[in-house]
């Protein structure tokens, strides 16, 4: 990821704690896009999205940084692991957080933003894979 990509995520993330945002509704539109999912998932979901966003928080603190990427997110990606989380799963949940960030930052949350948050996205579900690589400058989550 470029620096400034780099800057635009983290820019995004400052904007939806202003913003108030309630990890709760990534969730929320996840399950609405994949009901099929829902059992798989404590109900109710408890501290589960609080330390969601905790945990992507941490990680794109070190999204300069691969490296410190993969150390941090190491315990999530055993978690993952043991839960049998694969790729399209990350992938709707990834779709499901970019519909709750746009919804949530209107038209603060241009192209350039969406396109720097895709490509985190990628990174992070491949880090948490075990399988760390830059994504495509195309790649869509």
């Amino acid at each position: 990821m470029t620096p400034d990509q780099i800057r635009l995520v983290r820019t995004v993330f400052v904007a939806l704690d202003q913003a108030g945002l309630d990890p709760e509704k990534v969730y929320d539109r996840f399950f609405e896009l994949h009901p099929e999912q829902r059992s798989r998932f404590p109900d109710p979901l408890g501290v589960l999205p609080q330390n969601f966003w905790s945990g992507l928080n941490g990680l794109v603190a070190r999204l300069d940084d691969v490296a410190g990427l993969t150390e941090e997110a190491a315990s999530a990606a055993a978690y993952h692991r043991n839960m049998g989380v694969n790729s399209a799963e990350f992938a709707d949940l990834g779709a499901a957080l970019n519909d709750v960030v746009a919804t949530t930052l209107g038209d603060f949350y241009t192209p350039a933003h969406a396109e720097a948050m895709q490509r985190t996205w990628i990174l992070v579900t491949e880090v948490l894979q075990q399988r760390p690589r830059l994504p495509a400058a195309n790649a869509q989550f």
